[in-house]
């Protein structure tokens, strides 16, 4: 039996949703897709890791689990891919 998906909103800069557009449509994934895949290792690394490993690790766990945030810095100013159709109905694009 699957697990029930939850709504939810999301705020961030712009700018960031902008790169987050670019990283998704590179991977052929859509937006929601990819802030998942993102939330679902960082969680998966809080659990191998260990909430206490990652405080103390200043340059091992933190580093690893925001990888794909440092690729968002590397592509700002890469034009935009096509949406998805469920963000084309949920931004309005």
């Amino acid at each position: 039996m699957e697990e029930p998906i939850v709504t939810t909103n999301l705020r961030v800069p712009g700018s960031l949703l902008d790169q987050v557009r670019v990283l998704a449509a590179e991977e052929g994934k859509s937006i929601n897709t990819f802030i998942k895949e993102v939330v679902e290792e960082r969680a998966a690394q809080k659990q191998l890791i260990g909430k206490k490993s990652m405080e103390e690790s200043s340059s091992g766990g933190k580093l690893v689990g925001m990888r794909q945030i440092y690729k968002l810095a590397l592509i700002k100013d890469k034009p935009m891919g096509p949406l998805s159709k469920e963000d084309q109905i949920i931004y309005g694009e």
